[in-house]
């Protein structure tokens, strides 16, 4: 291939470790949208963080992505289109050699919808299966938006948010709700509600037009000092020895120089600005973690029901348990009383024994009233039986009297023989 009017700065800056390659991009290719499948090589040394600069290549294409720690994960670029399933290299930065992961193009658009995911946590008060949750949403018209979404607790009693409750009903406020659930949750319980929240991702891409400019110095390490160099008593690390015999101060580090005629370097990431500068990430005291205290919980006894106990196998049957034989801290406490404490102990005691004894008298001549009325209950029984008895009896006699008038009635009638 021939090419004409080219700028001399690409023949005077042109080298093998860039190599030209010739193509052309279509209307199709011209979308600046991916969705690539990552999964990190287990070789590699450092962790993946979110938003921290990674060289993606596809094909002749380099750009980068930011990226979480995860085994298999989604990411979304901001770069030129390719072709589903194309594979691509990516590193920390060009000179790595570092093992790479292999992230293959899933799906190329315009620009691509982000989710994550997270989840609702709240208590709630306890009716049987149904459950009334309050402050996890504000609003009643974020409750409607929920209906129907499945929830959960910690023990994992699974549940569907039913209805949205207006403020002050069972003394909820405006965002409270009704929810019910396939058992009965306890107190303690939490309920979660996982979600999903739209992701505002930065849309930056910019392509590097540097074919003109020289390759940049990288930078290095110091060289060690030889042997034959002049050496002070007690030098520290970072320290160098001039050739006038004075200290001076020596970089750990050569700086990244541009080089002649203005190469392009890129721009530094914030950790390597933070390494620079000794400074360290900033920290949110609420996203540590924190010891975890809970109060050791005490379970109250299993209670079956007799009836099922007789269907369970003798191994899963409740047994007897043995009785206190040590008495309890009240039985045990001497009681010293006073005077007037003791006067008034044997009021009560006297009042109650006088009670006692009416109620006592009370039972005696209720149960003798009740023995009277069942006597004359049983009395009265007896007689309506014989009383039963006589008149069927005379039913019966006055029933076979009418039958045996009517038959002699019927017989007595003469008879007329019709001629044939």
């Amino acid at each position: 291939m021939l090419k004409q009017a080219l700028p001399w700065e690409l023949v005077e800056n042109f080298g093998r470790a860039k190599p030209l390659r010739v193509g052309g991009l279509g209307q199709v290719w011209e979308r600046v949208a991916h969705e690539l499948r990552f999964k990190r090589h287990r070789w590699f040394p450092a962790d993946l963080k979110t938003r921290g600069t990674l060289h993606l290549s596809a094909g002749w294409r380099a750009f980068s992505q930011y990226l979480s720690t995860a085994q298999k994960i989604k990411i979304s670029a901001c770069a030129p289109s390719s072709t589903r399933r194309t594979t691509c290299t990516a590193k920390p930065s060009f000179g790595d050699r570092w093992s790479r992961p292999t992230p293959v193009s899933l799906l190329s658009n315009h620009w691509l919808k982000t989710k994550r995911d997270g989840e609702l946590v709240r208590q709630a008060s306890i009716h049987r299966h149904t459950a009334f949750v309050g402050g996890m949403f504000n609003s009643q018209l974020e409750v409607s938006k929920f209906e129907g979404a499945s929830i959960r607790t910690v023990s994992g009693i699974r549940g569907i948010i039913k209805k949205a409750l207006r403020p002050g009903v069972h003394g909820g406020k405006d965002g409270s709700f009704r929810a019910t659930f396939e058992d009965k949750p306890l107190m303690s319980d939490i309920i979660f509600l996982r979600a999903w929240v739209g992701l505002d991702l930065p849309r930056f891409y910019n392509p590097v037009t540097n074919l003109l400019a020289p390759a940049a110095l990288e930078s290095r390490a110091p060289k060690p000092p030889s042997r034959d160099a002049p050496q002070a008593e007690n030098s520290e690390a970072g320290v160098a020895v001039a050739d006038s015999g004075t200290l001076e101060e020596a970089p750990e580090h050569a700086p990244d120089l541009a080089g002649t005629g203005g190469a392009w370097v890129g721009m530094k990431t914030v950790a390597q600005l933070r390494r620079e500068l000794g400074v360290g990430a900033p920290r949110n005291p609420n996203s540590l973690y924190k010891p975890i205290e809970r109060v050791p919980r005490q379970f109250n006894p299993l209670k079956i029901p007799k009836g099922l106990q007789a269907a369970l196998p003798f191994k899963s049957k409740p047994k007897d348990k043995a009785k206190q034989v040590r008495k309890t801290l009240e039985q045990r406490r001497a009681v010293v009383q006073g005077p007037q404490e003791r006067k008034a102990v044997s009021l009560v005691q006297q009042l109650s024994a006088i009670r006692n004894q009416r109620e006592v008298k009370r039972k005696q001549a209720q149960q003798k009233r009740n023995e009277g009325l069942q006597k004359r209950k049983s009395q009265e029984a007896e007689w309506r039986k014989d009383f039963n008895q006589q008149e069927r009896k005379r039913r019966y006699v006055e029933q076979g009297k009418a039958e045996k008038f009517k038959r002699q009635r019927q017989e007595a009638r003469p008879s007329f023989d019709m001629p044939s």
